[in-house]
């Protein structure tokens, strides 16, 4: 007898969502820049404005792979005094309706951030892009058609009852599983070096992407009268070098 693995299945309802607490972008030591959204290459979203208000304006709906990192809980005080246990979350998107057709097909869409089991808020810390393959892998537990809610505010008495990560997901939810701290950072700078390598070699693949053609035309220095049309950036001694387009409007004249 097979048995069915542990699957994360979104509500039809939309009662029990993906709580994504956004406030790293509006918070005012943010860290998270527009080169950072420009990085994410989602199009026409170029500024942490920009993302803040499409994450909060639409309603998407999720596929995703989340793993817990790390099976020992990071210790918090609260505004109380009271101790509160958190874990690091990560969730690597598989799918997203609207921002599917803004992304490249090829990457994943990815949030760090920590998650304290008793209220089931996702408190994300930086997004970034991974190039691994959109499959689960081991250490990941598969999530599906999961609405996602995004604010910077969530009540939390409602958010115990209405988050996806309710108490029998937290429970069944896979981990990463690290003794060591350095084993977590290292993960870590993995998923950031993937990002770095993609971002590297999406450059150099991409030299000439929006670049313009400029046509110049070659005259010798001889010629006196060209000089105030020279390009300063060309140094050549013996030559000018005069944009085509001057010559184009000298004929049409």
């Amino acid at each position: 007898m097979t048995l069915t693995e542990f699957t994360i299945q979104g509500d039809k309802y939309r009662i029990n969502n993906l709580l994504l607490n956004f406030y790293f972008l509006t918070n005012a030591k943010n860290k998270f820049t527009d080169e950072n959204v420009k990085n994410l290459h989602i199009k026409n979203i170029t500024t942490v404005q920009a993302l803040d208000t499409f994450s909060k304006t639409n309603i998407c709906i999720a596929d995703f792979f989340v793993a817990l990192i790390n099976d020992q809980a990071k210790i918090k005080k609260g505004q109380k005094g009271e101790e509160k246990k958190f874990y690091d979350i990560l969730i690597r998107f598989k799918s997203i309706t609207l921002l599917d057709e803004m992304l490249d097909s090829n990457l994943s869409l990815t949030t760090l951030g920590d998650i304290d089991p008793k209220i089931g808020i996702v408190n994300v810390k930086n997004i970034f892009l991974t190039a691994m393959e959109k499959e689960k892998q081991e250490f990941e537990t598969l999530a599906t058609g999961v609405v996602l809610e995004i604010s910077d505010n969530f009540r939390i008495e409602e958010a115990k009852v209405r988050t996806i990560f309710d108490s029998n997901a937290i429970a069944n939810m896979k981990f990463l599983t690290s003794f060591f701290v350095d084993e977590k950072e290292q993960w870590l700078q993995y998923l950031q070096f993937q990002a770095q390598n993609l971002e590297y070699k999406r450059n150099n693949s991409c030299l000439y992407l929006k670049r313009k053609l400029t046509e110049y035309i070659k005259i010798t220095k001889t010629v006196a009268m060209e000089k105030k049309f020279n390009d300063a950036r060309f140094l050549a001694h013996n030559f000018w070098y005069v944009y085509k387009k001057h010559f184009i409007k000298k004929i049409n004249n």
